[in-house]
């Protein structure tokens, strides 16, 4: 059996084909050595497995050997990390999505940090964001709060609040990662990452770099924004974190959590009763308030936005809040840089 590596980088890989070639490269092009690439192909129909055959057959053979691959049925994103990690032998487990792409010295970076830091369960780093065909957009995220760093595990249990940056932003030490699978979230396709974020948190401390080490892509196939800009879409999304909640023994807490009590409220708005959206409301905004992550002028400007759009109403909401969907997402600089680029060609 080969000796286990420092680092492993599992991917995830669903009907992404166009992306591969350029996400494999960026991993197998890391300074570090110690590394091993596992790609799990989620069942896809389009052309992933031709294309990461046809990228391995053209890399050397010493980098073929640290590459594994396997095509299973589809069982979503969380049944795709379960079995990627199982055939990996990191001590440390790091995230990329099939669409992004990784910076030449990532790994280096993170051996020196986790050697420095071994206690930290998890390492964050933030993430550069890129249009879909890969250029800089100049946002990084997370954009507005600041990660969660250090012991967060008291934090968690008074309102099960952290701050973590995409898949790709994310490692986890081997023992940690373990903690958290079988996992209560294989019913859902989408944010399995943010399970695994949450639950690191609430076991182990955690370590926040400032520098990005990685790009996410933002492309028209992405799925949170349409999910958050539906009732039926946000109903999913409430079941997702009251599932991840309970699973941790924190489902009061969540009541606490700011970025669960925006989205009760944002479902409370499309399709509650008054009593309810006032409820929600005042949860929020109390939130807010006590969020640990936003500065005093942040809360304000929230607390405000938020209040707007009580007073707006129902039928003026969903515009209200498609806005500050793509604003906290960045979608708006994409789109504004698309309609420059097509308006000089």
């Amino acid at each position: 059996m080969a000796s286990p590596r420092r680092f492993t980088i599992l991917c995830a890989t669903y009907n992404q084909a166009d992306y591969l070639e350029e996400m494999l490269s960026s991993a197998l092009a890391q300074d570090f050595e110690d590394f091993e690439v596992v790609v799990v192909d989620d069942g896809s129909t389009d052309a992933t497995p031709e294309v990461l055959q046809r990228v391995l057959a053209q890399a050397p053979a010493d980098v073929r050997e640290r590459v594994v691959v396997e095509r299973t049925a589809n069982g979503g994103q969380t049944a795709a990390y379960e079995r990627g990690f199982a055939l990996s032998s990191g001590e440390y487990v790091c995230l990329l999505d099939s669409d992004d792409r990784f910076h030449p010295g990532k790994l280096r970076e993170l051996d020196r940090v986790t050697r420095e830091d071994p206690g930290a369960g998890m390492v964050m780093h933030p993430l550069c964001v890129i249009g879909p065909t890969g250029a800089p957009t100049g946002i990084v995220r997370p954009q507005g709060a600041a990660m969660t760093n250090g012991d967060a595990r008291a934090q968690m249990r008074r309102n099960a609040r952290h701050v973590a940056p995409g898949a790709s932003g994310l490692v986890f030490r081997r023992d940690v990662m373990a903690q958290m699978f079988p996992a209560p979230t294989k019913g859902f396709p989408f944010a399995a990452d943010a399970y695994l974020s949450f639950g690191a948190a609430c076991l182990a401390p955690v370590r926040a770099l400032s520098t990005p080490l990685a790009d996410y892509r933002m492309q028209p196939g992405g799925q949170y924004l349409r999910r958050m800009l539906s009732p039926e879409g946000l109903r999913r999304q409430l079941e997702f974190q009251e599932v991840v909640a309970g699973h941790f023994g924190l489902g009061e807490a969540a009541r606490r959590n700011s970025l669960f009590a925006r989205n009760r409220y944002a479902s409370a708005m499309y399709e509650g009763t008054g009593r309810r959206r006032l409820r929600e409301f005042r949860d929020l905004e109390v939130a807010v308030l006590t969020d640990p992550f936003f500065s005093p002028r942040q809360k304000a400007l929230l607390g405000g936005f938020w209040l707007t759009t009580l007073v707006a109403g129902p039928r003026r909401f969903p515009a209200l809040w498609e806005w500050f969907q793509r604003r906290q997402t960045g979608w708006h600089r994409i789109a504004a840089q698309a309609e420059r680029s097509g308006a000089t060609q």
